[in-house]
């Protein structure tokens, strides 16, 4: 974006990987994760709109009264609604200094920008599967826009690939086109999981299997530590 004037009645978004949980917004007592979000200002902000919508209104989306039985679905009583807020003006579960920036949110934005800490770049493209991509008669087929998108990605990079995911499980393609592009000189650095710091067994196996090969081909890989929330030092821990 080159005009950097900066007016929080533009359209704006958050999108990434978060889900809604307390564990994600460092709300649980036992265990927390760490997403990474993006604040996107400007005109790709319809891009992530128009998408949203085109999942939303199509007819593989169903509602959640169609999926389950009546006596599945929870009955949120006046109750209900009063045990929650309990729960939340319980400072041990929500702080009351996390109450005060929220009420301060609209003159964040202005901090943020004075900070210089906002990054402003010439141009974003949002990219997005369209709804039932998957609907073959052999099941999940996978492939569509977004595989097309980074595919071409990773064969146009010049200098350096960052890739930040949960769930590390690379193909024969995907290696071979990390390979190519590191004999060119492309550095790649990936950061992941690793065994302690994550909850899902299945998809960190299928990652500890290829990682040897995925090393081979010159990228480099970086775990979390199981304590990288506390951790005063470095967050990740390099393989060699």
């Amino acid at each position: 974006m080159h005009n950097k004037t900066f007016n929080v009645d533009r359209k704006v978004v958050i999108t990434g990987g978060r889900n809604i949980a307390d564990e994600y917004f460092d709300y649980d007592h036992e265990y927390n994760f760490r997403d990474r979000d993006v604040l996107l200002i400007g005109k790709e902000v319809s891009s992530v709109t128009n998408s949203f919508e085109d999942f939303w209104e199509s007819p593989i989306s169903v509602p959640v009264e169609n999926l389950v039985s009546k006596d599945q679905l929870i009955n949120y009583s006046k109750d209900t609604f009063n045990k929650l807020h309990e729960y939340c003006c319980d400072p041990a579960n929500f702080w009351p200094q996390i109450r005060e920036q929220i009420k301060q949110l609209p003159l964040l934005f202005d901090e943020i920008k004075n900070s210089g800490a906002l990054v402003w770049v010439d141009h974003v493209r949002f990219i997005s599967d369209m709804p039932g991509k998957n609907q073959t008669t052999k099941g999940l087929g996978g492939g569509g826009v977004s595989t097309s998108a980074l595919i071409e990605l990773v064969k146009k990079s010049k200098h350096s690939i960052a890739i930040q995911t949960p769930y590390l499980i690379t193909t024969p393609l995907s290696e071979s086109l990390f390979s190519a592009a590191v004999k060119r000189g492309v550095e790649i650095k990936i950061l992941t999981n690793s065994l302690a710091s994550t909850d899902n067994l299945e998809a960190f196996s299928s990652y500890q299997k290829n990682r040897n090969k995925l090393l081979e081909t010159g990228v480099q890989i970086f775990e979390f530590k199981p304590d990288a929330c506390r951790s005063k030092k470095t967050n990740d821990r390099r393989i060699t």
